[in-house]
């Protein structure tokens, strides 16, 4: 097994705390985008569930981008095509 050093950067206290808004903003829109996306296609959002918001492997395959919003313990994950008109949810993915 190797091991990876990290290395660490200390923020200014500006920097600092603008980041700290910053990712709680994040994390609030992905939860929102999350529960629409639960509430459209009638999946129950559980704690389980991971919430993300990252290009999907269906990249390669497409000829638009799909963000992946909500993933389940089981591994299925819904999409969200925002090049598409009207955007769309896809779930699964696949």
């Amino acid at each position: 097994m190797s091991y990876t050093t990290r290395k660490q950067f200390d923020l200014k206290p500006d920097d600092a705390a603008r980041m700290v808004r910053l990712a709680e903003e994040v994390r609030a829109r992905i939860e929102e985008m999350a529960m629409i996306f639960a509430r459209t296609v009638g999946v129950p959002l559980t704690s389980d569930m991971v919430r993300k918001f990252c290009p999907s492997e269906a990249m390669m395959r497409w000829p638009q981008p799909d963000i992946e919003i909500v993933c389940t313990s089981d591994g299925k994950c819904g999409c969200f095509d925002y090049r598409e008109d009207p955007p769309r949810f896809y779930f699964p993915c696949e």
